[in-house]
């Protein structure tokens, strides 16, 4: 995924800004640092140590996507002064249409709070969570739900730049991330292996939709020359 980032920078940059780009690039380096151990020896899955290492890294993925998000909010926003200030608004003239954020900064605001929500959680989770491992799981799924609806909001334009096919799967990857927490919210302590098991099958399945998403948006580019 950073890889992905990195070698379209330019173009997010000038659209984002080249900070949020960043963030958004160490986020996904975090997310592939957190899950490396276990391609290694899957046997440290059930290691304390090593589940406190892949919280900690999951904390620090959201918390930087959420600034990365964040900062590009900040960006809109400050693109909107500017056009009510020139006296255009919602307007983009041809010189600044690829530079402008194209969502909505309710949208950008609502991923952003989700992506922070998702953080909390997992920094709730290092040490096992204790008595606040429930709010936790809460704490994802409203999180993932957030970042569902942040896509949602933004579908028509998302469906105009990566196809609805693909939209609506990274909407439906999102909703099954959350849905992923539920086990982790009606069994906090994890006493059922099921429940345990149930996690990782809903996250693998997250995942893999949201793969699949990706790569319709890289057939459709393909497509289009």
């Amino acid at each position: 995924m950073s890889v992905a980032i990195i070698a379209h920078i330019e173009h997010l940059s000038n659209r984002l800004g080249r900070v949020a780009v960043i963030c958004g690039i160490l986020a996904a380096v975090g997310q592939g640092l957190a899950d490396l151990p276990f391609a290694i020896n899957s046997a440290w899955v059930s290691d304390t140590g090593w589940i406190n290492y892949f919280n900690a890294m999951w904390a620090a993925a959201s918390l930087l996507a959420a600034a990365s998000i964040g900062l590009a909010a900040v960006r809109k926003e400050k693109q909107m002064e500017a056009h009510l200030a020139s006296g255009r608004p919602g307007m983009y003239a041809s010189e600044d249409y690829s530079t402008t954020v194209h969502a909505s900064f309710l949208s950008l605001v609502t991923g952003a709070v989700g992506a922070l929500l998702t953080g909390i959680a997992s920094l709730m989770l290092i040490g096992g969570g204790g008595p606040a491992t429930r709010l936790s799981w809460i704490l994802y799924a409203i999180g993932s739900v957030l970042l569902a609806a942040a896509i949602i909001a933004h579908i028509e334009h998302l469906s105009l730049s990566l196809g609805r096919p693909a939209v609506i799967l990274g909407s439906l990857a999102m909703i099954l991330n959350a849905v992923s927490a539920l086990p982790g919210v009606f069994d906090p302590a994890g006493s059922n292996t099921l429940d345990t098991t149930l996690i990782w099958l809903l996250f693998a399945g997250s995942a893999t939709i949201a793969a699949i998403a990706i790569g319709l948006v890289a057939v459709r580019r393909r497509a289009q020359g």
